[in-house]
This record gives structure tokens, C-alpha cells and sequence, in this order.
């Protein structure tokens, strides 16, 4: 189970949709928790071609040691053994030992100075932290060691498409502090080619959509540009959809979502579109963990169409 957690921040592949029986889950009794390693692994492809042609450009791999990015903190060339960057947003450290008793592995990992937020809440965690800094705690076997550098925005798969071959639709995950009174902006990208071919050697077969978001308190606004260029067999449309970890899980709910003027209902339940829920009792809290909340905004034409979001919060005493 754990070195299945250590193959799942490497390099992504397309497991097959194995099915949950009865027999299988008396021969595996984990295996929901590692089919939900499979799924994450699959649903970070967007995020990890997009580095793909990030390392081809620059010739700084997908996963690189953290001094890299901290070159003068001793640390990061110290915990290079258990941890490491897997892209520009994500500190991974899998755990690869077996448990205890109770089913955990108490492990530390070392944050460099940044603000982080951890891929998903977890009990007694705080939102957010502060680096430098170790963080020692106990791991249960559902649960994958992975921080997320504050305002970033991480592209995955959708839990609809995330066997599927199809760009269509896309997930945008916003990490930052919904809460905070500071004043948070951040930005991402996601690149794309044909997927089979040697044309993305050439600089004008392939696309790039551009996402920003800018929060000063309470609200929050998001822009997701047109894409840029274009390549063969590229989709026409595609309904994107946002995913913001930044609230706490008793007041994740907003007063209002607008885009581009008109208004988003919610809650809905999930799957409707247009429409925003918060998540509750996830399947996978992984992909989609409680407390966050989701907003499907609809389909768009891809290189045409900007989407501009106003995510209205209530105003704190």
C-alpha cells in the first residue's frame, strides 16, 4: 500500500477501473484506498504533462530535490532521501515503510520557507504553515504526505473524465487561505498537445490556458483566459470546473458566484452544471475532500471564450 503511495508523486499512468467485489476486497481489504491512489495519480495528468513540456524546455525535471528551489537552506539538500518537489507546486514526501499496530506511520517532513497547505485537511492540522518548519505527525493509510505551496493553482482531471481519454472537463484547485484578511493572488497554466506525436517540437502546435485569481477580502475573483495557440484534434469546448481547499470545512459555503455576470445557483448537488455544492462525505477525499468547494461553470469555447468568476464571501465580525 505504501509503495503504492510512492508511485502515485512519480509519473502518472492510466490504472485500469478494477472492479470493488467482494472476493477482491477479502483479498485486498485496502484496496479502496488504493484505488483512490490510482484515480489521484490519473487526475494529475494535466498537472504533470504540463511540467512535462516545462522539463523539455528548461531541462529542469518534474520531480527535482527540493534545492533546487532553496539553494541555500541546508535542510533541503538534508531530507532529499524522503522528499522531494513534484513540479513548481507540490511538496511530496510518500511514505514507504509499513505501519504500526494502528494502522499509521508517524513520519516528519520538512517545509522550506514558503506557506504551505496540505493536500488535504486532516484532523488537528493547521490550514496553513508557515516554513520553515518540520511537521511530525501520524499518517493513517489513506493518506498520501503531499503540501501545496500557498496560491498555487494545480489543473487535474475531473472524477468524470478521469478515466477518460477526452480534455473535457477540466478542474482548476485553488490553495489559498479563503479566510485570510491578506491580500492573495496566484496564477497557473495548462499546456496541451495531441498527446501521440513529435509536433510539440514545433512552437505553434500546441496550446496553453492561462488561469489567475486574485482575493482581497472577503471575495475572491478568478479569470480563466482563451487558450493560446492551437494543435490537431484539439477540442472545440470544455466545461471547467474550480475547486477552492481554502475554507474552513463549517464555513465553506459563499453568499453568491457570478460568472461573467450571471449567477451561478447553488447549492446544487453534485453534477449539475452550471451550479456550486460544498463537498461532504467524499468518495475520495483525495480528489475531492470535504470542505471544498466546487463550482461547475459550464461549457466554454477554448480559444474564445474567458470565463470571469466572482466568488462572494460573508463578511466575518
Amino acid at each position: 500500500m505504501r509503495s503504492l503511495h510512492l508511485g502515485v508523486s512519480i509519473i502518472p499512468y492510466p490504472f485500469p477501473n478494477y472492479k470493488l467485489t467482494t472476493s477482491f476486497s477479502r483479498r485486498f481489504p485496502y484496496f479502496k484506498f488504493m484505488k483512490e491512489a490510482f484515480l489521484l495519480r490519473n487526475a494529475l495528468t494535466p498537472y504533470t504533462y504540463t511540467h512535462a513540456r516545462k522539463a523539455y524546455d528548461t531541462g529542469v525535471s518534474l520531480v527535482h530535490p527540493m534545492y533546487y528551489d532553496w539553494a541555500a537552506d541546508e535542510d533541503a539538500y538534508i531530507y532529499t532521501d524522503s522528499q522531494y518537489m513534484f513540479g513548481d507546486a507540490i511538496l511530496a514526501a510518500p511514505i514507504s515503510q509499513g505501519s504500526n499496530q494502528n494502522k499509521q506511520v508517524v513520519t516528519a517532513v520538512y517545509l522550506p520557507a514558503e506557506r504551505w497547505m496540505e493536500w488535504t485537511r486532516s484532523q488537528g492540522t493547521p490550514l496553513v504553515l508557515e516554513g520553515p518548519t518540520v511537521v511530525k505527525r501520524a499518517w493513517e493509510l489513506n493518506e498520501i504526505p503531499m503540501y501545496v505551496r500557498v496560491n498555487s493553482v494545480v489543473p487535474l482531471k475531473t472524477m468524470a473524465s478521469v478515466t477518460a481519454t477526452s480534455a473535457d472537463p477540466l478542474v482548476w484547485v485553488l490553495f489559498f487561505p479563503v479566510e485570510s484578511r491578506e491580500t492573495h493572488s496566484g496564477n497557473g497554466v495548462l499546456y496541451e498537445d495531441d498527446g501521440v506525436s513529435q509536433n510539440y517540437t514545433q512552437d505553434n502546435d500546441h496550446s496553453v490556458t492561462s488561469l489567475a485569481f486574485s482575493h482581497t477580502y472577503p471575495d475572491t475573483v478568478v479569470v480563466i483566459s482563451p487558450a493560446q495557440g492551437s494543435y490537431t484534434g484539439m477540442p472545440s469546448t470544455r466545461n471547467h470546473v474550480l475547486q477552492l481547499r481554502g475554507r474552513s470545512l463549517t464555513d465553506a459555503a459563499p453568499e453568491q458566484v457570478l460568472c461573467n455576470g450571471n449567477l451561478i445557483p447553488g447549492p446544487v448537488k453534485p453534477g449539475v452544471t452550471p451550479g456550486w455544492y460544498v463537498a461532504s462525505n467524499a468518495t475520495y477525499p483525495l480528489l475531492e475532500p470535504e470542505g471544498a468547494l466546487v463550482i461547475a461553470l459550464g461549457s466554454f469555447q477554448i480559444t474564445t471564450d474567458e470565463a470571469d468568476v466572482a466568488i462572494l464571501w460573508p463578511r466575518r465580525k
